[in-house]
This record gives C-alpha cells, structure tokens and sequence, in this order.
C-alpha cells in the first residue's frame, strides 16, 4: 500500500472510530436528558426503540441459540429474538395509552406546547392495542413452534447449554416439549425482564449511575476509553449475568439472581423518583395515586408534622435509607455465596440497617403491595404515605431517639467478634423476611394476572389455544419465583 493509500485508510478508521462515539455520546445524552424528563414524548419515544434495539441486538451477539441448546444457529437466533420482541408489544401499548389518555387532559393550548405529533399514531395503538397484542402472541408461538419441531429432529443436545440439562431425550415428542418449555422460560426469566427494565424502566437511571460511577472513577482509565466504557455499562454486566445460564451448576444460582435484580431494580422504578421527584410517566404516571414523591408528601402533613418538621424530614430520610438497604441487601448475599465468600456487611451499614428499620417498622411511610388491579403493569407496588397517618406518629421523638440508641448500640456491639456473627445472622434473617414478602407479593400479581387470561381464554373455543400457552406461562413463573427464592435462603444459610 502506498502512502495516499495508507493515508485514506487511516482517515477512513479515525472517521468510523468518530462515528461510532458520536452514537455512543448521543444515546448517553438521551439517557441523562430522559433520566431529567426534558425529552419531548416524541424523542422519548425514538429513545426506548433504539433501547430495544440495541438490546435485541446485544442479545443476537450472545447466541442465545447455543445458549439455550448449543449450537449456534443465525437464523435461529434472529428468529428468537422476533418472537420474544412480539410478545412484549404490550410494553409499548401501554406507553402508548399513558401519552393518549393523558393528553385527552390537556388543553389545545398544552397539545402545541408539547408538540405531540405522534398522537395519532398513539390513538391508533390505543384503538387497536387488543388485536395488535394478539397478532404479535400468535406470530410468536408460530415461531416458537416452527423452531422447537425443527429441533426435535435432533437427537443429542449439544453442551453445554440449557437443554443439556435435562439429558437425552429418545421420544420426539418429549424433546418437542423440553425445546419449546426451554424457549417460553428463557422468555419469562430472562427476556422478559431484561428487556423491560434496561429499555423502558431502569434504562436512564442504570446509564446515569454508570456515568456518575466512571466519572468518579474516570483517571483509572483512558479518556479515548471513556465513552466506550460507559455504554459498555449495562451490556457487560447482562452479557456475564446470562453465561450462568449456559450448565446445570449454575441456573439455580441464575435463577436466584434474577429475583435479586427485581429488587435492585425497584430502586430505580420507585426509590430514585421518590427521592428525587423525577418520575416516568409510564409507571408511577400509570398507576396513580399513593405514589407521591416525599418533598410533596411532606406538604401533605397534618398541621402537627410543620411544628416538628426536623423529626418528620428525618423520618423520612431514615424510612429511605431502610427500604433501600432492604432492597440492595438481598443482591449483596447474592454476590456473597456467587463468590463464595462470607456473609458481610460493613459495621456501620450493619448499625445504619437496624436503626433506620426501627424507624421503617414503627412509622413507615412505604408500604410494599401487590399490583393486583392494573393488569397492564404487574408486580410489586411501593406506595407512599404520610408520616402523620401512621397511628404511632405522637411518639416520634422517641422512636427516633430509641432509633439513635440502637445505632450506637450495634456499632458498639459489633465491635466484638462473636456479636457481630450475631449480629450479621439477623441482618441475613430480617433481608431473607423482607426479600420473601416481596417475591410474595410480586409472584401473586404475576400469577393472578395468568389465571385471569387463563379463565378468560378457555371460555371460548377460538382462544382455547392462548389459555394453554398461558397455563405453562403460569406454572413456569410459579416454579421461577418458588425455586429461586428458596435456593437464595438455603444456599445463604449453608454458606
């Protein structure tokens, strides 16, 4: 090559390595502009299908196909990742009808000033949301089915892969099964979730936490790296996260952790816009009242709460910082026995923990339920309410101070070996209390919203088929929430 062609094959790299951090830099803006709610609804919008995008094709570059049963297949691959994405059409009907129904509030004046050139298109999956999920469901399960035949013929499964798992299987109609069983709960587990929590949910604030944490961090790395390693932020952590999938020693474990991520993740979806009064529409938008942010809640008060208003912002605080060590401890034992190390919580979050949960229990003002009547958005529910509506609020003073006692207590005790094993047992005993009445309530959501499309499906003839599909949705999930929760407490306590 001479040296004008060495030239323009160096400018043509320097502009493709320019290009690709230009798109890297503007889906990190979009995240930190969506995480600050100052994107238009249309941007917004154009922002979770490029989220999903990048996911499905994150996911396409895993090889979920030889994942799952061990040979790489493209088509495969491509043709699971349609599926998967038809039957999650209802994430998007739903963001749809939160944008109609709320501008049907709006004055004509409003409507110009947010410029809501998509609300048709809105009106339009509004009107025909019903049958748009049905087609998305029947193409799905076509394709589900085509596969799983397909790979019936086969009469091995290769390894090591999730089908591996269950061994040979001589009866073709058994391997049928197996293969579309595997396909439905690779869904449920894994897709459903990822997708649902990276691309709409969790997105902006997973991306803004990364940032914040390399640009803390951001001298231990090259600055030409910088923009690489912060998009890389989700797509690393789900592409290790899905490898425990992949052999027989650790699913249980897989399985395990994705209950952890669903607590994690109610820390972006309910704890940050709690905190912060930046909130998506989507979900506390779409699930109404009781889901005030604090410094509103604090306007709510009774009278009384103002001539104490240091003891009511403090429970506030403390009522906060419990729920979230409530919700981040369960992944930290999690993280524990994944590294086979022991049970451990530094001594001062071990004191925080416990005062701050005297504080949650005596006077909370968070209450964790079951979303048991939208059947749009299922799972767990945090609601909010006022300090002053709790029946033992005239003894704030003391429950606080008692709080302050017991955090100087602990920290004390704890400074002696024996006491802080103690110590750390019941701190594993009160997450494994909390972390179970959360699976509860989250599961039963989950598994009534199953049992109402099943009753509604073999009620008739033409959807006979769909009440099926549901039926193994329903035992799957059942199995998901029962297995990886009681693998989390037994394996915690045989550390």
């Amino acid at each position: 090559m001479d040296n004008s062609g060495r030239k323009w094959h160096d400018f043509i790299l320097m502009l493709d390595y320019g290009i690709e951090e230009l798109i890297l830099l503007i889906i990190i803006l979009l995240n930190i502009f969506d995480f600050f709610k100052v994107l238009p609804d249309e941007i917004d919008y154009i922002k979770k299908i490029i989220s999903w995008t990048v996911l499905g094709y994150l996911i396409y570059q895993m090889k979920p196909s030889e994942i799952l049963f061990g040979k790489d297949t493209k088509w495969m691959d491509f043709a699971l990742i349609v599926s998967y994405f038809m039957l999650i059409l209802n994430k998007f009907i739903i963001y749809s009808q939160t944008v109609y129904h709320e501008s049907l509030n709006l004055t004509q004046h409003e409507l110009m000033q947010r410029s809501l050139s998509f609300l048709p298109f809105h009106h339009f999956i509004v009107q025909n949301s019903t049958a748009i999920e049905q087609v998305g469901f029947s193409f799905a399960m076509f394709l589900m089915l085509v596969m799983s035949v397909f790979l019936s013929r086969e009469q091995k499964f290769n390894g090591p892969s999730v089908a591996e798992i269950f061994g040979n299987i001589k009866n073709p109609i058994g391997r049928f099964v197996v293969i579309f069983g595997i396909m439905i709960s690779f869904f449920i587990v894994f897709i459903n979730l990822f997708l649902e929590w990276l691309a709409i949910a969790i997105d902006a604030p997973l991306m803004v936490i990364g940032l914040l944490f390399y640009i803390f961090y951001s001298r231990k790395f090259p600055i030409e790296s910088y923009i690489y390693k912060v998009g890389d932020f989700g797509e690393s952590f789900s592409k290790n996260f899905i490898n425990l999938f992949h052999s027989k020693q650790t699913i249980l474990l897989g399985l395990s952790g994705m209950l952890v991520l669903h607590t994690l993740t109610d820390i972006g979806i309910f704890m940050i816009p709690y905190t912060t009064g930046i909130y998506d529409e989507l979900y506390l938008g779409h699930l109404g009242a009781n889901h005030e942010p604090l410094f509103k809640l604090f306007f709510l008060e009774s009278p009384m709460a103002f001539s104490m208003g240091f003891q009511v912002v403090l429970t506030y605080i403390l009522n906060s910082i419990s729920l979230i060590l409530l919700l981040v401890s369960p992944a930290i034992i999690w993280y524990c026995f994944y590294r086979k190390q022991r049970l451990k919580l530094a001594r001062p979050l071990l004191a925080l923990f416990f005062s701050s949960l005297f504080v949650f229990l005596c006077l909370p003002v968070y209450e964790i339920v079951s979303l048991r009547e939208k059947h749009s958005i299922i799972g767990a529910d945090i609601i909010t309410k006022t300090v002053t509506s709790n029946g033992l609020s005239s003894y704030i003073t003391m429950i606080l101070a008692i709080s302050i006692l017991i955090f100087v207590g602990v920290y004390l005790i704890s400074k002696i070996p024996q006491a802080l094993l103690y110590i750390e047992y019941l701190w594993f005993i009160c997450t494994a209390g909390f972390f179970g009445y959360y699976v509860y309530n989250f599961s039963s959501s989950v598994i009534l919203y199953y049992v109402t499309v099943i009753i509604t499906s073999i009620s008739s003839l033409t959807t006979i088929f769909t009440g099926i599909i549901f039926s193994l949705f329903l035992i799957i999930s059942a199995l998901f929430y029962v297995v990886g929760f009681f693998y989390f407490v037994y394996h915690s306590m045989t550390m």
